[in-house]
């Protein structure tokens, strides 16, 4: 018989701490997972749809219910869209100032077909692995995905999940079996305060302009701005610019700064400013003190009598031409 200590008043064992039984349920959970991934890992469920839209589209897989990955390396940053017969794509999503917490879904489209929503974060690294980080590079590999070519346009999606769901997503590059590579380049951020879905369209290189305005100590405006910018290359116009800017816009005698995104526009020559008059205040005005835009090392600035007083309504709206400062 085994020797017991003298401390001990009876033969009876003493009753297992609340700490301990909690560390033996802590530890059943965590052996229930691993046999979970283990034992259902490999397998991927489809459900089946046809594209409507087109008489001659193949019932293709809606939805992809993916397995757990990132315990082995060779899983991690590779997913299996599960097409027999389909080709492989290497996609890299460049973040920018702003990571996200969100979960992200990408699509590709070709010329007459499209692939399924793929949940990008499920194949990052390994399990806890942090996506999306900012000023970061992730890369995926897609195996075994419906030949769509090089495709034409991607659809990027949020969830919106986690407390920082907005994300500054700069480039998306894909590349093909082939060699073929391209890059797709948002206009604006995806999720938060923007919408959670944006479609990109394979093309050039977008540029990040920076715009200072000034209003005037006498004359602010709570009605939506809209913008226009005529370049010698192309022209972009912003609607409800207030939406742009966090907090208040337009307070007298604030400065506000915001970015937008755009092909290059070259040399800027002239632009307009309208406001959209809001139901409470029909006839509202805005005076402007200073307007500055700048692109990497260019910078233009604004050329009108300043201030200058916008109201509302497009007769209103005021126009001016961009010189070039230094």
């Amino acid at each position: 018989m085994n020797k017991r200590s003298d401390n001990n008043e009876n033969d009876n064992p003493a009753p297992p701490s609340k700490i301990t039984a909690f560390a033996s349920i802590l530890r059943s959970i965590v052996y229930l997972c691993i046999l979970g991934v283990t034992v259902f890992g490999g397998i991927t469920v489809y459900d089946y749809v046809t594209d409507k839209s087109n008489k001659n589209s193949p019932s293709l897989p809606e939805r992809v219910v993916q397995p757990i990955t990132g315990l082995k390396s060779e899983d991690q940053n590779t997913a299996d869209a599960g097409k027999e017969g389909g080709t492989n794509y290497q996609i890299m999503f460049e973040t920018g100032n702003d990571g996200t917490d969100a979960n992200i879904s990408i699509m590709m489209y070709g010329k007459n077909t499209s692939t399924v929503p793929l949940i990008v974060n499920s194949f990052l690294g390994y399990l806890g692995y942090d996506a999306f980080k900012a000023n970061g590079t992730d890369t995926l590999k897609v195996i075994n995905q419906l030949d769509v070519g090089l495709p034409d346009k991607i659809k990027i999606t949020s969830d919106n999940a986690g407390p920082k769901p907005e994300w500054h997503l700069k480039k998306v590059t894909i590349r093909t079996d082939q060699g073929e590579e391209a890059g797709y380049y948002p206009t604006r951020n995806i999720g938060g305060s923007q919408s959670g879905t944006i479609t990109l369209h394979r093309g050039k290189e977008q540029k990040e302009y920076i715009v200072h305005i000034t209003t005037a100590d006498n004359n602010g405006t709570d009605s939506n701005a809209t913008m226009t910018f005529l370049g010698v290359e192309g022209s972009k116009t912003l609607y409800n610019v207030n939406e742009m800017i966090s907090g208040n816009a337009f307070e007298k005698g604030e400065t506000e700064i915001f970015t937008f995104l755009s092909e290059d526009l070259g040399q800027l020559v002239t632009g307009k400013i309208s406001l959209k008059p809001r139901p409470l205040r029909p006839n509202d005005s805005w005076t402007i003190r200073e307007f500055t835009v700048a692109e990497g090392k260019r910078k233009w600035a604004a050329v009108m009598p300043f201030p200058t007083k916008i109201k509302t309504g497009s007769d209103s709206a005021a126009s001016f031409i961009f010189a070039t400062s230094q």
